[in-house]
């Protein structure tokens, strides 16, 4: 989830919720593998997106488990030092 700001490593902070907004980071199992992925709306289909284009969108046809939103990302930078870089997808759109 690079493009989208979260590296290797880092840890997420993931609102449970029942539903996502178009162009959420969602926390999802789909087919029976956890993961996270940009969530879309296309022409009425729900869609989740990697942020890598390699990846192609995996269209949610099969019963998926939402676990909730993306709201945060924690990276230590160096030597134990925590640093929390709190983001709004909004924001990210705007890059």
């Amino acid at each position: 989830m690079e493009g989208v700001g979260i590296l290797d490593g880092d840890l997420v902070v993931v609102r449970q919720a029942k539903t996502a907004s178009s162009g959420s980071v969602v926390a999802v199992t789909i087919d029976g593998e956890s993961t996270l992925k940009l969530f879309q709306q296309r022409k009425g289909r729900s869609v989740l997106v990697a942020a890598n284009p390699k990846y192609a969108p995996i269209e949610i046809k099969s019963a998926a488990v939402l676990h909730g939103v993306v709201t945060a990302v924690m990276r230590v930078l160096h030597e134990g030092i925590p640093s929390v870089v709190s983001w709004m997808h909004s924001e990210l759109n705007e890059r």
